[in-house]
């Protein structure tokens, strides 16, 4: 699915990028340029890392 449908920038693109190190919408869109059309995506885009965000905290909290 698409993240962000002007720029053609998948959902898995966007995870790849936080797999990468990047944390933000800027970081991302500098990346992909999601985010730099329409600006539709990008409370998508900040959800999404969010969401990645919480997945990686809890996955780093229960390998401890």
């Amino acid at each position: 699915m698409y993240a962000c449908v002007c720029k053609a920038v998948t959902e898995s693109a966007v995870q790849a990028c936080h797999n990468a190190g990047m944390r933000n919408v800027r970081q991302v869109s500098s990346a992909t340029r999601a985010g730099t059309g329409c600006g539709q995506c990008v409370s998508r885009l900040r959800s999404m890392l969010a969401g990645a965000r919480e997945t990686e905290s809890v996955l780093s909290d229960s390998g401890s």
